[in-house]
C-alpha cells in the first residue's frame, strides 16, 4: 500500500497534463500512487493519460460534470496513501516535492497540512515569472482575505483530508457548467478552525501555470461563488469577531481579482462593476497617491512578459465611468511602473537582456522609484536568493542596479539596501545562521541608521553576537 497519494483532478487537460503527469512519476520519493481524476473531459485529456504505463498511475473516469473539487474528493475516496498530495492539471512538481513532505511531516508528528512555496511559470515556455512565499507565521486572515496558497502547494494527512464539512460545496453555482471557485477558501479554512495544524516546507517546490491566454467565463457567477466561500469562513461562529469585522476588506480583494480578470478578456462593463463594488466595500483603496487600486491593477495587468499591459491599460482607462474617472489621471503612472515591474522580473528571473527595453521606456517617462517599489523589489530578491543563492542573487542585482540609479530622483537607493539586508537578517536569524545577521545589521544600520531604535533589530543583533562568539571561542569549561 502507497504511503502517498498524489490526487489529480483534470478537466479539458490535454495541452499540459502530460507534463504534470510526468513530475510526478519523476519524483525522488517513490512510494507514491497517482490518481488521475478525470472530470468529463471533452477533448483528449483522456487518450492522453491512458499513453501512460506506469503501474503506479490510475485513470478515473467521472460519471457527471462536478468540478474539481468533486472530482478531487473522488480521488480520495479511491486512494490508499496515509498522507494526500493535491495537484492541478497545469502545474508542475519539483523532482523533491514529495520527498520534502514526507520527510517533514514525519519529523512534525502534530502537523496536519504542511505547505511550501511555489514557482510561478508561464505558459508553455516555463518561464518563472517569480517564486510565492506564504506569510510567516500564517493566520486565518491570510487563508480568508489574501489565499495564500493553490491546491498544487499542500499536503495532508489523510485523517484530516476525510474532515466532512472541508468538502462543503454549497457554494456551487449551477448553469451550463459547474462553476466553482473559492472552494480552498472553505477547505484550508474549516481546518484551520478545526485545530488543524499548518507546517511550512521553506522551499520552493512546485510550478503554478499562469495563463496570460486564458478565458475564465461567467465571471461574475465565479466571484459571487469566491464571495459565498469566504462569508462561510467568515459567519463560522468559530471565526473571530475581529476578523468578521473587515469582511469589507476581504470582499474588496476578491471583487479586485475578477475585475483584472474582466480587464484581461476585455470585459470592460463587468470590470468597471466589480471595482465599484470593491471600493464600494473598502473606500481606502481610492486614498493615497498613487491610490492602492491604481498600484495594485498595474501590477497585476503587467504580470505577464507576452501581453501588453498598455493596452489593456489604455482602453480601461478611456471608458471608465465618470464615478471612477478620477483614475484616469494616473494611466501614465501605471503605465510606466508596469514597464518598470516587468523589466525588473525579466533581468531578476530570466537574465535577459529583453529588460533594457522595459526600463528605457521607464527613462522616457520620468518615472522616478519610490520606497514601494524597492519593498517590492527586495522581497522578489530575497525570494531568488532563498532559491539561488547569495552569489548569483548579488549578480543579478548590480545588473538591476545599473538601470536603476538614474530613476532614483529621491534617492531611495539608500533605503534599499537597508531594508533588504534587513531582511536578510531576519531571515537568517530564524535559520540560526548567527555571523550572517551579524554581518547584515551592520549593513542595514550603515545605510539606515534609524534601525538603531529598533528594539527588535538590537535583540537579533544581540543574541546573534552572543552566539556567533560561543562559535568562535567554544564551549567553556
Amino acid at each position: 500500500m502507497p504511503l502517498v497519494s498524489v490526487i489529480l483532478p483534470a478537466y479539458n487537460g490535454e495541452k499540459y497534463i502530460a507534463q504534470t503527469i510526468q513530475s510526478v512519476l519523476k519524483q525522488t520519493f517513490t512510494d507514491f500512487e497517482l490518481l488521475v481524476i478525470d472530470d468529463c473531459s471533452k477533448d483528449d485529456t483522456v487518450s492522453v493519460v491512458k499513453q501512460f504505463q506506469d503501474p503506479r498511475l490510475r485513470l478515473i473516469i467521472c460519471s457527471g460534470n462536478g468540478g474539481a473539487d468533486a472530482a478531487r474528493l473522488v480521488g480520495l475516496h479511491r486512494s490508499a496513501g496515509e498522507i494526500i498530495a493535491f495537484l492541478d492539471q497545469d502545474d508542475l512538481f519539483h523532482p523533491q516535492k514529495l520527498l520534502a513532505h514526507v520527510d517533514f511531516l514525519n519529523a512534525n508528528p502534530a502537523v496536519g497540512l504542511s505547505y511550501n512555496s511555489r514557482f510561478s511559470i508561464e505558459g508553455a515556455a516555463n518561464q518563472i515569472l517569480n517564486v510565492w512565499r506564504p506569510p510567516q507565521p500564517l493566520t486565518l486572515a491570510d487563508l480568508i482575505f489574501d489565499y495564500p496558497f493553490a491546491p498544487s502547494d499542500t499536503v495532508l494527512r489523510r485523517k484530516w483530508a476525510f474532515l466532512d464539512e472541508i468538502w462543503d460545496n454549497s457554494f456551487v453555482e449551477q448553469g451550463d457548467e459547474i462553476i466553482v471557485n473559492g472552494g480552498e477558501i472553505v477547505f484550508c479554512g474549516r481546518l484551520w478552525l478545526s485545530g488543524c495544524q499548518f507546517g511550512f516546507v521553506d522551499r520552493a517546490l512546485n510550478y503554478r501555470r499562469l495563463h496570460p491566454e486564458r478565458i475564465l467565463s461567467d465571471l461574475k457567477q465565479r466571484c459571487r461563488s469566491e464571495l459565498k466561500c469566504q462569508d462561510i469562513i467568515l459567519r463560522d461562529p468559530r471565526c473571530s469577531q475581529n476578523l468578521k469585522d473587515h469582511r469589507g476588506r476581504a470582499a474588496a480583494n476578491i471583487y479586485l481579482s475578477f475585475a483584472t480578470h474582466a480587464y484581461f478578456q476585455n470585459d470592460l462593463a463587468l470590470g468597471h462593476e466589480l471595482l465599484t463594488h470593491a471600493v464600494e466595500q473598502h473606500p481606502l483603496l481610492f486614498e493615497g497617491e498613487p491610490p492602492p487600486v491604481i498600484d495594485y491593477f498595474a501590477t497585476s495587468l503587467s504580470a505577464f512578459n507576452g501581453i501588453d499591459h498598455v493596452d489593456i491599460m489604455r482602453r480601461v482607462f478611456s471608458s471608465l465611468p465618470s464615478h471612477l474617472k478620477q483614475l484616469a489621471s494616473y494611466e501614465d503612472w501605471a503605465t510606466a511602473y508596469g514597464y518598470l515591474l516587468k523589466g525588473t522580473r525579466i533581468m531578476l528571473w530570466q537574465g535577459m537582456p529583453a529588460g533594457e527595453d522595459y526600463f528605457q521606456k521607464v527613462l522616457d517617462s520620468g518615472l522616478s522609484i519610490d520606497k514601494n517599489y524597492l519593498n517590492h523589489l527586495s522581497y522578489e530578491l530575497s525570494n531568488y536568493e532563498f532559491e539561488f543563492g547569495r552569489r548569483q542573487a548579488t549578480a543579478r542585482l548590480n545588473v538591476i542596479l545599473t538601470y536603476l540609479k538614474p530613476l532614483d530622483h529621491h534617492h531611495h537607493l539608500p533605503y534599499f539596501h537597508s531594508q533588504f539586508a534587513l531582511d536578510r537578517a531576519f531571515r537568517k536569524f530564524k535559520q540560526g545562521q548567527a555571523s550572517g545577521v551579524v554581518r547584515d545589521i551592520v549593513t542595514a544600520i550603515t545605510h539606515n541608521p534609524q534601525h538603531l531604535k529598533n528594539r527588535g533589530v538590537w535583540s537579533i543583533f544581540m543574541r546573534s553576537l552572543l552566539q556567533f562568539d560561543g562559535q568562535l571561542h567554544g564551549p567553556t569549561s
